[in-house]
């Protein structure tokens, strides 16, 4: 089947991979991949634009996967009713005028 746009449509805009990859790659980030992309590029020939956004990509997937552990653990402290080390529930109901 094949689709077919009419006349005068807007088109969908072409994805820029190599810009998306490249997006995390900011600060101590760019600093460290820059040589290794460059040495990566040089060893397997392939563009080192390319080779950066595959960093900056990873880069971003250890950010996301930090960051959903981090709501999960906030999630779990909320239906647990978990409170930090040094902070005793007991202080607290009294300091707030509830009952404990």
């Amino acid at each position: 089947m094949v689709t077919r746009y009419q006349e005068g449509a807007p088109q969908m805009p072409k994805w820029n991979f190599v810009a998306m990859g490249q997006v995390d790659l900011t600060g101590w980030t760019r600093v460290v991949a820059q040589p290794v992309a460059r040495l990566i590029a040089r060893k397997t020939g392939r563009p080192e634009a390319e080779i950066l956004s595959l960093i900056g990509a990873a880069f971003l997937a250890i950010s996301l996967i930090d960051f959903l552990r981090n709501v999960d653990a906030v999630i779990a402290a909320g239906r647990t009713g978990r409170q930090p080390a040094n902070d005793t529930p007991a202080a607290d109901a009294l300091d707030s005028g509830f009952p404990a």
